[in-house]
């Protein structure tokens, strides 16, 4: 394209005026240090100076009073305001000086002479709550509890075999979900796949012996978590939403010896360890998911908190209790973290049945991004969207 072809009318604000000519200024912020008794100076670089553009124009016709009051309405406004200039495009900047000349000579019309320099944006530092490590605190303070208050509680020392069988079957269970949590795959590096695998392997084929020490089985399902939430990667966040599902019925056996009562307690024991160690771990995955919208951020949010609420009422640890309370907290103020600015999720109704390719050029300007709207909406066939049918889309188009 020629500079004829990108030739713009210029404008500020609306208010629109002829142009005769357009100076640019820039060039760096610079302080020279002269020290004394030194020949040679230093120039300090502070950085890029701001944009300055003098553009020198007139207002002509009949009515140029009226378009001269506006063009004087629009430089007096607070605040940056939307440049049209000739030969650079649209620029967001404020005005420095309008000045405006008339005679009685040249009557109808008046000069104007106007300074612009880049708005650019105000950048002031602020505090910013740090919402992995603040989870991950908190969620270790429940960790904490949680296993103190499992280790008084889950006892099969003394008591006949029957109570230790059914505390091994029962850590059978949770071992067979972590190691086939069904529809949920491993996502995470190789090497953190493998050695959850060995650890599982390792705890359920000694689980008898393990069961039997419960400060050894709280550490090893400890563990486990972890190794779980490298293995599985991004789907970490469904293996342990899974997994509290597992361990959420209540026990259903009898309870009319001290036996059986202790064989009750050692299983709602082990499901609340299990629990209570799971809610941190889904929530630490939560606060690192790139989620794609405010909505979905909001609704695993949501989903945590009602998570750590129900746990809340069920548990009879009141150190649990305390520090549960604290991670909730965490995790309504962190997810989605402060600092991030998700786009919102938006209905747009095509005006007739499009291809996804061309609504997504529509709304972004980037085609590419028709596999997205495909994907949140699932239409019958990606090459016709139904005209008048709403979709989801993201705002950030």
């Amino acid at each position: 394209m020629t500079w004829r072809d990108m030739y713009r009318s210029a404008s500020f604000r609306g208010a629109t005026f002829k142009v005769e000519s357009a100076d640019s200024a820039y060039g760096r912020r610079q302080a020279v240090h002269e020290h004394a008794l030194r020949d040679v100076p230093y120039t300090e670089d502070l950085g890029r100076r701001a944009r300055e553009f003098t553009v020198t124009g007139y207002l002509v016709g009949e009515n140029y009073h009226l378009e001269r009051d506006t063009l004087i309405e629009a430089c007096e406004t607070p605040g940056p305001g939307q440049l049209v200039h000739p030969y650079r495009g649209e620029l967001t900047v404020v005005c420095r000086g309008l000045s405006v000349s008339e005679t009685s000579q040249n009557g109808g019309m008046c000069r104007v002479s106007i300074t612009f320099l880049e708005a650019g944006e105000a950048s002031y530092p602020r505090a910013v709550t740090d919402s992995v490590n603040a989870i991950s605190r908190a969620g270790n303070s429940v960790i904490s509890a949680a296993q103190a208050g499992f280790v008084e509680r889950f006892i099969t020392d003394g008591f006949p075999g029957f109570v230790l069988e059914a505390a091994t079957q029962r850590l059978q269970v949770i071992t067979d979900f972590l190691g086939a949590p069904g529809g949920i795959n491993l996502a995470g590096e190789l090497e953190a796949a493998a050695s959850f695998s060995r650890a599982l392997r390792n705890l359920a084929d000694n689980a008898m012996s393990i069961v039997q020490q419960p400060e050894q089985l709280a550490s090893r399902l400890i563990d486990m978590v972890d190794l779980a939430s490298d293995a599985y990667g991004e789907n970490a966040g469904a293996l342990f939403v899974g997994l509290m599902e597992q361990v959420s019925a209540p026990y259903g056996g009898l309870t009319n010896t001290p036996s059986r009562r202790q064989q009750a307690m050692n299983h709602e024991a082990l499901n609340e360890l299990v629990r209570q160690v799971s809610l941190p771990a889904a929530a630490r995955a939560a606060v690192s998911v790139d989620y794609p919208s405010y909505q979905d951020a909001n609704s695993a949010r949501q989903t945590l908190v009602e998570l750590i609420d129900t746990e809340m009422e069920r548990t009879g640890n009141d150190e649990a209790y305390v520090t549960l309370g604290a991670l909730r907290t965490e995790v309504a103020r962190g997810i989605p973290q402060p600092e991030v600015d998700l786009p919102q999720l938006i209905e747009y109704t095509p005006p007739a049945t499009l291809p996804s390719l061309l609504v997504a050029y529509k709304l972004y300007g980037d085609a590419s991004r028709a596999d997205e709207i495909v994907s949140r909406n699932k239409p019958h066939h990606p090459g016709f969207l139904p005209g008048g049918q709403q979709l989801e889309v993201l705002s950030d188009g």
